[in-house]
């Protein structure tokens, strides 16, 4: 059973320090669902993910749309599930596909803070990512490119100034 990661979201492993707001910690398995509050259930998550994920352990699956487990940080390995191509992050299997559609995880605010991430060589040696790829494509329509900052603009310059 994977170990948690300090500081590190556990569903797409962004750093706590590229974020203004701190990980809550997710429920796994929700509490009302009878996930128990123990160590083997719990997992740091970014605070847009735990609020898509809600009290969800599976969704509908993109392609096949049958019912199909959400990733599980305790129980699968990361690079079983995920590729990251640039800054965008690819399900490789079902519930990888899956937990990418519901956890909205290439949104593009999300897209272009890994995007800053990579580019300014700020990435966690086991992000599993090729630095030389950086890509800002959309995933979907609901993603669409823009020229313009983020809304939330200030996260990524404060961060692209730090050191």
């Amino acid at each position: 059973m994977p170990e948690p990661v300090a500081n590190i979201c556990e569903y797409c492993r962004m750093p706590q320090s590229a974020h203004v707001l701190t990980f809550p910690v997710d429920h796994i398995i929700a509490r009302q669902h009878g996930g128990e509050t123990v160590l083997e259930n719990l997992a740091l998550s970014c605070v847009r993910y735990n609020s898509d994920k809600g009290p969800n352990s599976a969704g509908i699956a993109p392609q096949s749309q049958i019912l199909t487990r959400l990733f599980h940080p305790r129980d699968d390995r990361w690079d079983d599930h995920f590729t990251l191509d640039g800054a965008l992050i690819h399900g490789i299997t079902s519930i990888g596909r899956t937990t990418v559609e519901l956890l909205q995880m290439n949104h593009q605010d999300y897209v272009t803070l890994r995007a800053s991430l990579i580019f300014g060589r700020q990435v966690p040696t086991n992000f599993g990512v090729a630095l030389t790829r950086l890509s800002l494509a959309p995933s979907s329509k609901r993603d669409k490119p823009s020229n313009r900052l983020p809304t939330s603009s200030r996260t990524y310059l404060t961060f692209a100034h730090s050191s």
